[in-house]
């Protein structure tokens, strides 16, 4: 049996987009190029509008709002009588765009394809509106309102939701067994992400240490990543303020959107450690590479990591990394080191890790996977899906 090929024609369906820093929208935008060079025909459905994203794939904007306290934009799709003419649709968040992706693909009877980037069990205990989502969505769904396809009452509304996609695609063997626990039956793929290659470094290290008004001897603990709790800062600042007890020139630098910097800062001033924390924000990727760069060690609080992007850049700009799950020690063993998730455990290896400044370190990457190597791989599955399944018209053909 042979597959004759024509274009896949994609729907890629997503609550984030770059410019946000966030792993999803990287990896997505990384791939998303990738696919549209092997000739893929792709559309992203997002709730960002042409000036407030960076992304260069064919994007269809849907309504959105900024939600309140937060760094993330609510989607608003409305009903249309426009029917996109997809092949596949692939969904990478489980937020309003992302359902109304999933049930885009049902009703139009699609293969669906759905990358699990979010440790949600981690994730709903920290935000108030993914327990309320999925409280609401069970409460419909029993009373027999937009149930997904093949919806079974014993069945947990994650359950549910994974039991009526064609395939699902784990980024790492922790996220391969995330969803086995999970009860997940639909068939999954382990598909390490792709990253967006880091440009040089815009500002020097030296620039970096004048802003943060550092001298040239201070060593540099960098942590990249949202400033919530799903992340363990609270584990990040408690560890720190120990590791003052033995550096106390060391600075932390915490690179990330505020998911909720009220309790950031109130956790600062009780450990009364603020004289030596500093909070850039979001950075641009060209600067991001200079904190790399002037970084003395990196650290990785959260355990609740699906793909980690940040690990493989700090391993790029040769950075030494400590991380505290399990999940991304292993198999990492030359250029990670491990830690115990508690404070003076963590604040001891540290500490051993930090190292003389290297104003020798150059930007050296080392992307893995490589995004073409991802969307070749991508491209197999979807081309494999759409084959059982009759054509959209100018799709890919059924098998013959």
């Amino acid at each position: 049996m042979t597959l004759s090929y024509r274009p896949v024609r994609l729907g890629i369906y997503s609550d984030t987009l770059v410019p946000r820093a966030d792993g999803v929208a990287v990896s997505m935008e990384a791939a998303g190029r990738a696919l549209c060079e092997l000739g893929v025909q792709l559309e992203v459905v997002a709730p960002y509008k042409s000036k407030s994203h960076q992304s260069t794939l064919p994007i269809r904007s849907v309504p959105g709002a900024d939600a309140w306290g937060r760094d993330y934009r609510l989607g608003m799709l409305r009903p249309t009588r426009n029917k996109p003419e997809y092949d596949v649709v692939h969904v990478h968040t489980l937020g309003p765009v992302g359902v109304a992706g999933l049930y885009t693909a049902w009703r139009r009877d699609l293969p669906v394809v759905l990358t699990w980037h979010t440790d949600l069990e981690v994730y709903r205990q920290h935000y108030a509106e993914i327990r309320l989502a999925m409280w609401l969505a069970g409460k419909a769904w029993r009373a027999g309102l937009g149930a997904p396809r093949g919806y079974q009452n014993g069945c947990t509304e994650v359950q549910n939701l994974l039991r009526a996609v064609d395939l699902v695609i784990a980024p790492t063997a922790k996220v391969e067994q995330q969803l086995d626990d999970l009860g997940c039956e639909a068939p999954t793929v382990v598909l390490p992400s792709p990253t967006l290659p880091m440009p040089a470094p815009s500002v020097s290290v030296a620039e970096i240490r004048r802003q943060l008004n550092l001298g040239v001897q201070d060593p540099i603990l960098l942590s990249v990543g949202r400033l919530s709790g799903e992340k363990n800062d609270e584990l990040l600042l408690q560890s720190f303020a120990e590791l003052l007890k033995i550096r106390p020139d060391a600075c932390l630098v915490m690179v990330g959107g505020y998911g909720d910097r009220r309790r950031v800062t109130q956790l600062v001033d009780r450990l009364g450690i603020g004289p030596r924390v500093r909070m850039p924000g979001v950075l641009p990727r060209a600067e991001l590479a200079g904190y790399y760069l002037a970084a003395d060690a990196v650290v990785i609080c959260s355990i609740s990591e699906t793909q980690s992007l940040v690990a493989h850049e700090a391993e790029a700009a040769g950075c030494p990394l400590v991380v505290v799950d399990p999940w991304l020690y292993r198999g990492h063993e030359r250029t990670r080191t491990f830690a115990p998730a508690e404070p003076v455990g963590l604040a001891a290896v540290i500490g051993k890790t930090l190292r003389a400044p290297d104003s020798t370190r150059r930007w050296a990457p080392r992307y893995r996977p490589a995004p073409l190597e991802h969307a070749e791989k991508l491209l197999a599955l979807y081309e494999g899906l759409a084959s059982q399944r009759p054509p959209a018209p100018g799709g890919v053909a059924a098998v013959g």
